[in-house]
């Protein structure tokens, strides 16, 4: 049995992933409040990801027949959207808290449980298609993504053996909250946005969740490659 969780789960493509895995999966979530949309069965892990948390505080549990964990590191958030100069010292920390530091704190436990059950751990990040393309005022949301690319790329090179898989997709442009935020800013880039949600560009979170689930399933994907959900859709 493979065991899922995944990082966020009130919005976007956490909801989305979430609601398609709970059909035939085994699902948790890491979220600071409860997602009351979601399936009964889903099982809810209360994390704040904004404040330091210690291991002791992942209280979550593994059935004694899992013979893998999945894990989607899915929580973002853009913070303020300023010149990095203006920006001050907690919104730093708490993007950085929210996008890098508090997923890996749960990989590093999860890797742990892993080793001590001898299954299979693969983590499966999604990242930003910014992290290729910067834009401008976006600093701390772009650095804390492309940070966990290469942390995963670091891990690898740690655990060198058949137990730790990862890779990293880029979903595109979704029809989200944090889409309508760049639409709405002030940055230089927002017209860029605007013209791809006119343009009607923006995908579907739930055609993206089902696509991503698909190709995982099919087992087509390599250890620390970038999937973009182009190559995903020719692919499943």
């Amino acid at each position: 049995m493979t065991e899922y969780f995944v990082s966020g789960g009130n919005s976007g493509l956490a909801q989305g992933l979430i609601s398609i895995l709970s059909k035939t999966e085994n699902v948790q979530y890491f979220a600071r409040t409860k997602n009351h949309k979601l399936s009964k069965k889903v099982k809810y892990n209360r994390v704040d990801f904004s404040k330091a948390f210690k291991d002791a505080d992942l209280k979550f549990k593994i059935s004694n027949n899992t013979k893998e964990i999945v894990f989607f590191n899915n929580s973002a958030i853009l913070g303020s959207m300023n010149n990095f100069s203006e920006t001050n010292p907690k919104e730093i920390t708490e993007v950085f808290s929210i996008n890098f530091l508090s997923p890996i704190i749960i990989i590093n436990k999860l890797i742990k449980i892993s080793q001590k059950l001898d299954i299979k751990l693969t983590v499966v990040n999604i990242t930003s298609g910014l992290t290729e393309y910067p834009v401008s005022h976006l600093t701390n949301y772009i650095v804390s993504k492309k940070a966990m690319m290469f942390f995963l790329k670091v891990l690898n090179l740690d655990i060198q053996n058949n137990s730790f898989y990862s890779l990293s997709i880029d979903p595109g442009m979704l029809n989200t909250d944090m889409q309508l935020k760049l639409r709405l800013s002030n940055i230089s880039s927002s017209g860029f946005f605007i013209k791809k949600f006119n343009d009607n560009m923006l995908r579907d979170v739930n055609q993206v969740s089902n696509s991503i689930y698909s190709f995982l399933k099919q087992k087509k994907w390599k250890n620390e490659e970038i999937y973009h959900i182009n190559e995903i859709e020719k692919l499943i």
